[in-house]
């Protein structure tokens, strides 16, 4: 993803809240198939932070519900890695 979007946006990533200027970034694209990603991405974030402070909350149902997320996100990824949306830096 930090390849892609360093790629593609020609910025890097910075060292502090990288996680949520990808996802904001993305988001905020004026490509739907990059908001897309961004929002999968912050549905992953957020239920990742669920996991992380409510563990005993954080149901069977949720963790099918990342996994599918992650397998589209990676989908979506490999999509736009081979039809860049973007004018691509050589």
């Amino acid at each position: 993803m930090k390849d892609y979007y360093e790629t593609s946006f020609r910025k890097h990533l910075p060292s502090t809240d990288s996680h949520g200027t990808l996802i904001r970034e993305l988001e905020n694209s004026p490509f739907r198939k990059e908001n897309e990603l961004g929002e999968k991405l912050r549905i992953l974030r957020n239920n990742r932070n669920h996991a992380d402070y409510f563990k005993r909350k954080f149901r069977l149902n949720k963790v099918n519900s990342s996994k599918k997320k992650s397998e589209e996100v990676f989908s979506l990824l490999e999509q736009l890695s081979k039809n860049p949306l973007r004018l691509m830096k050589k």
